[in-house]
């Protein structure tokens, strides 16, 4: 697996995103955080895409924006 500076930095930066996401939804013990926060934090050091790795963060944000506006 070949990884550039890009990669690390988009894995770093997607990381720091779920931890944020992990803190806060440990604090108001919301569970779509928890488990959003924890992908982004995790599924960086096992892609080696750059836009496999961009899209896989945004999607998993969009899917804790959704569930927390249905209310979950």
């Amino acid at each position: 697996m070949n990884l550039s500076v890009n990669n690390i930095l988009l894995g770093v930066f997607i990381s720091m995103i779920g931890l944020a996401l992990l803190m806060y939804g440990r604090k108001a013990i919301r569970t779509p955080h928890i488990v959003g926060g924890l992908t982004l934090v995790v599924y960086p050091y096992f892609v080696g895409s750059l836009a496999l790795e961009a899209a896989i963060a945004v999607v998993v944000i969009a899917g804790v924006t959704l569930a927390s506006r249905l209310g979950f």
